[in-house]
């Protein structure tokens, strides 16, 4: 009878290799958070001991069995314990995402694709990376009008100053596209994240992300293009206010990249909408209370 009293349990377990008999009827018992170690010499069948112990070598008879459940025969079971040798037991020609893909489709994990796109957290990388690398773009949105008085200027022509910032919004939303042509295929090759399958759905979320981070990045850069160290400024004023932007259009990105495009990705996507809107009708409402000395 089986009980889940230990961590691992080991019944009458034997192992030969050839005729040689490495392990002979042994029965061990280890409780949840206890600590053992196995001592003995080269060749006395400690790792052929660990190796039955994890499920990674076919015991010639005996029993093993985790928190009660026989790996063997049970496929939930093998959630349960892992394994740390000398030898990595990953694959060198398999990149982190497929090594981890693989284990997980072995283990027979439900969803392997979102839960390894999870534990890589592929979009907030992404994401936060467009961010730092658009900040710069950003600052220098508005530094050759204020470096040469031309805002002054350009608010006397006979347009609005709402007209300016929309403006300056889409060319500012052109330069964060351009930079992501270059980040994203860079991103795809160093971290051995596949492509999503429908590419335009990858599109909508980069455009929806890059009008809410432009939106706010505008405005702002109005407001620190005048300032000492104004890029400084402006990373410490817009993180905090980008924050859902950058959190939408990461979850979005990992759904995308999983092949996910259920009610969650869509409730993510009208989130990333949401704001992308608000804060254009916030930047072109107060951009002239921005721009005025």
């Amino acid at each position: 009878m089986r009980s889940c009293e230990f961590a691992i349990e080991a019944r009458r377990l034997s192992k030969t290799f050839a005729g040689q008999v490495v392990l002979n009827n042994i029965d061990l018992a280890i409780s949840a958070g206890e600590a053992v170690a196995i001592i003995g010499p080269n060749g006395s069948g400690k790792t052929t001991l660990l190796r039955c112990l994890a499920s990674l070598l076919r015991p010639s008879s005996g029993e093993v069995f985790w928190f009660g459940k026989a790996p063997r025969t049970e496929s939930q079971a093998r959630r349960l314990v892992g394994t740390i040798g000398h030898e990595s037991g990953l694959y060198p020609h398999l990149t982190v995402r497929e090594n981890l893909l693989f284990a997980a489709r072995m283990c027979d994990v439900s969803e392997p694709s979102r839960r390894v796109a999870e534990l890589l957290a592929v979009g907030g990388l992404l994401w936060l990376a467009i961010f730092f690398a658009g900040i710069i773009a950003l600052d220098r949105s508005f530094a050759g009008e204020r470096e040469n008085g031309c805002l002054e200027g350009l608010l006397f022509y006979p347009v609005s100053a709402a007209a300016v910032y929309v403006a300056k919004l889409a060319v500012n939303v052109a330069a964060l596209t351009c930079l992501e042509c270059v980040l994203i295929p860079l991103f795809v090759v160093l971290s051995g994240t596949p492509l999503p399958t429908y590419p335009g759905s990858l599109v909508s979320v980069v455009l929806l992300g890059n009008l809410g981070i432009a939106a706010v990045g505008t405005l702002l850069s109005a407001l620190t293009s005048g300032m000492r160290h104004g890029t400084g400024f402006l990373a410490i004023l817009a993180l905090p206010l980008v924050v859902p932007v950058l959190l939408s259009a990461a979850e979005a990105t990992r759904l995308t990249i999983a092949g996910e495009f259920g009610a969650e990705w869509q409730r993510w996507l009208q989130l990333l909408g949401a704001f992308a809107v608000i804060f254009v009708t916030a930047g072109t409402v107060l951009f002239e209370f921005v721009v005025q000395e």
